[in-house]
């Protein structure tokens, strides 16, 4: 088990913001990984005519493993094994495993307070 507050909170922080970046955020590196794992290519979809005539072409993403997206983008799924993989690294080194989450968890306190706080 965990000992105290402090280190359940980093790791707790940590892995959100560790899901946050797998799952959602548009970090450029990031993103182009999870795009070539799920095989996410960008469709147009609506009017044969758009972008012929005056309608705007409407886009949406579809992928070539959608298991694999729906999984990724699962909070659930993901967030789950992402869990287990540093529950076990904590109990593992717990050290080192706080040293690296910990730049994680802060960034993950300052993104939930501004978006909670900021007008």
């Amino acid at each position: 088990m965990i000992p105290s507050a402090w280190p359940a909170l980093v790791l707790a922080l940590g892995t959100y913001r560790a899901v946050r970046l797998i799952g959602w955020d548009d970090f450029p590196p990031i993103q182009r990984i999870r795009d070539y794992l799920t095989g996410a290519v960008l469709a147009q979809v609506g009017s044969p005519n758009a972008g012929y005539t005056s309608e705007t072409p409407a886009y949406t993403w579809t992928y070539r493993r959608p298991l694999l997206a729906k999984f990724v983008m699962c909070a659930w799924c993901v967030g789950f094994w992402v869990s287990c993989g540093v529950y076990v690294a904590w109990l593992k080194e717990p050290k080192w495993t706080l040293y690296v989450l910990a730049p994680f968890a802060l960034s993950a306190a300052v993104g939930i307070t501004a978006r909670n706080l900021d007008p």
